[in-house]
């Protein structure tokens, strides 16, 4: 009798270890992407050496679809605990990319570009009017976002005749807007 008493106690402390501990030792997976934090400082760098340094601080499989993406120079970044998403965001703002996350494998590849006749302009601010660096903007019908820069200001080159845009910063609640192309729409977190 001691002897199943003292089995029981034994599972129990393993099932709870690994209830505490088994979530810490599993792979990063795409619905990681916002909470993981990766701080970078990089000067002109290839497309492969950001993603080889994302991959050595998140545990996620990098794979390429085609050599030249590997080869594109001219990442510079220097961010401080920014999450995986808005990374991968500005890069495909800064390159001719498009990314895919599948359970743990981030797969980058080239984008095809089409030229883009107007877009949407302007700027996001909090209530007293400063500017919010690094606010996420996704938009309808639109592969990927788009990263406000150091003046809170961000700009959508696209040919759709309304851009319906969804805008998010952490601590503030989502703002949703439409608006029509050529125009400029400021957002103000309250």
């Amino acid at each position: 009798m001691q002897k199943i008493k003292f089995l029981q106690r034994i599972i129990c402390v393993l099932f709870l270890n690994l209830l505490c501990f088994g979530p810490l030792s599993l792979p990063m997976s795409a619905q990681d992407l916002n909470g993981a934090k990766v701080t970078l400082s990089m000067h002109d760098a290839t497309v492969e050496d950001f993603a080889n340094e994302v991959a050595k601080q998140t545990g996620l499989n990098v794979k390429f679809a085609d050599e030249g993406v590997k080869a594109l120079k001219g990442v510079t970044l220097d961010v401080r605990d920014q999450s995986v998403s808005s990374l991968l965001l500005n890069l495909a703002n800064q390159f001719p990319l498009s990314y895919t996350v599948e359970g743990n494998t981030l797969t980058l590849a080239k984008k095809e570009t089409v030229q883009r006749k107007g877009g949407v302009r302007g700027q996001v601010t909090d209530s007293s009017g400063e500017p919010i660096i690094g606010a996420v903007i996704r938009v309808d019908g639109v592969n990927g976002g788009y990263v406000t820069d150091i003046n809170g200001e961000y700009e959508i080159k696209t040919d759709l005749k309304e851009v319906h845009m969804n805008v998010s910063y952490i601590g503030y609640k989502t703002v949703t807007k439409t608006v029509k192309n050529g125009a400029t729409a400021n957002i103000t977190f309250a």
